[in-house]
């Protein structure tokens, strides 16, 4: 499934995205900080990828 998660920088939304690449899921994780989140870069398909 393709999700969006917004406020990937929180606290739930750390849990969040994890559980979700954990799943095999694919999205995007918007911000209000414009530096990426800890535990994902962009992989070349457009997803994100743990580091």
């Amino acid at each position: 499934m393709r999700i969006t998660v917004f406020g990937a920088n929180g606290p739930t939304g750390r849990l969040l995205t994890g559980r979700a690449l954990a799943a095999g899921h694919r999205g995007s994780a918007v911000t209000s900080i414009r530096t990426p989140a800890p535990m994902a870069v962009p992989c070349s398909t457009g997803c994100f990828c743990p580091t």
